[in-house]
């Protein structure tokens, strides 16, 4: 291969987004001419995409694309891998089919990765990958007997609609803590729909465009209105546009709602009751987002933030140190808060009696007089309630 600049690097080699184009294509495709496109350590300046069909193994090792990397209406008829690459923009591989086996190790995936409506009849193998802006997974078909497998990967935000979950497997994945499925994130923040200035049409926006028109500030910004999501949405790639407003039509809630059970279920099979539990959590949370206004805005405090749905002990237990604190503060302005004939006002022992009234304990030296008996009562009832609560869902985890 030609040296570049008198460089004993090869150019395809050099670690450079400014090296000479031209050469770097030419050098290209005499290697792909010569050996395939088996690549190893190369690092590619711009964006990419396959000049053609290749009739043999494609394997990619060490390489690093510093632009989007494309597939489109392609067959593999030999195996594919790539493996150790890090691919800085996004990687789209369109409604292509694999006729044998895919290896997937050790990428770094730093900005979308998406098999749109491609095909696979050998096994798909993905170990140890980092998707930070998560996997699409739209309308992707299986052979009967092939398998599906992510094992000891990072999932990010990720997108698995008419994908069929059952044929797929995930072994020590990492789900975020704060893990949201593109479906939803889809509806609440980029929906096709927008306001007069740009920004998505949710209730809030609605809310805040309302007042906006009232106060007359008609070249309000809209970055103000959204923040963050807004920057978010004036960077968007063309490819993100492609994969987030071609769905607008859909029941946006319901496909997550779907997704999430399938992966319950699976995970449930394969023994990992904490990441099934995380699952239900948030189905729970668009089947809310399914129902009725005010039966939503009834669930969200009654069940949601209450106790996460069975999944959330810790939810139960700040509720209660909130309570706790409530009725403190209650009991110490009241004046109505006795320790034999004397009346007691301080903080610390309001906040004392509090926690034994809460706890239901009543130890008797000190009581409330007048109507403050019916609060220290109604708190009695609620602390039954909130540790019966918190038993129950403490006991659902373990026996879990």
């Amino acid at each position: 291969m030609e040296r570049y600049e008198e460089r004993q690097q090869c150019i395809l080699h050099i670690d450079d987004a400014a090296k000479d184009s031209g050469l770097f294509n030419r050098t290209l495709n005499r290697l792909i001419e010569s050996k395939g496109f088996m690549f190893h350590g190369i690092y590619f300046p711009g964006d990419f995409t396959f000049p053609s069909t290749p009739d043999s193994r494609v394997r990619l090792l060490h390489c690093r694309f510093a632009g989007g990397f494309e597939v489109r209406k392609m067959v593999f008829p030999d195996q594919v891998s790539i493996e150790y690459t890090v691919f800085e923009g996004p990687v789209l591989f369109s409604e292509c089919h694999f006729e044998t086996d895919v290896f997937f190790i050790n990428n770094q995936f730093h900005n979308l990765f998406s098999l749109y409506g491609s095909g696979f009849h050998g096994n798909t193998y993905l170990g140890f990958n980092t998707f930070r802006q998560g996997v699409n997974l739209y309308r992707i078909g299986f052979k009967a007997d092939s398998r599906f497998l992510f094992r000891h990967c990072e999932m990010g935000c990720s997108f698995f609609h008419n994908a069929d979950i059952q044929h797929m497997e995930f072994v020590l994945c990492r789900w975020h803590k704060f893990y949201r499925l593109a479906e939803e994130q889809y509806h609440l923040k980029i929906p096709v729909k927008f306001g007069d200035l740009g920004v998505p049409d949710t209730y809030m926006n609605r809310l805040l465009l309302w007042v906006q028109r009232r106060l007359a500030f008609t070249n309000f910004p809209a970055r103000l209105l959204y923040g963050s999501e807004y920057m978010r949405q004036q960077s968007l790639t063309e490819a993100n546009n492609k994969v987030y407003v071609a769905y607008g039509g859909w029941n946006d809630n319901l496909m997550a709602e779907d997704t999430y059970r399938k992966l319950r279920l699976k995970y449930s099979r394969q023994g990992e009751p904490e990441i099934a539990g995380q699952f239900f959590f948030r189905e729970k949370i668009v089947q809310r987002r399914q129902k009725p206004p005010l039966t939503r805005i009834w669930d969200y405090f009654t069940k949601e933030l209450l106790f996460g749905y069975g999944e959330r002990p810790l939810y139960v237990l700040g509720n209660s140190g909130l309570l706790i604190l409530l009725f403190a503060w209650l009991y110490t302005g009241s004046d109505l808060l006795y320790h034999g004939q004397e009346n007691v006002t301080d903080g610390l022992t309001g906040l004392y009696f509090s926690v034994v009234t809460f706890t239901t304990l009543g130890y008797g030296d000190y009581h409330p007089e007048g109507w403050l008996r019916f609060f220290a009562a109604f708190e009695a009832l609620l602390g039954a309630v909130f540790i019966a609560l918190f038993i129950v869902t403490m006991t659902r985890k373990f026996i879990r």
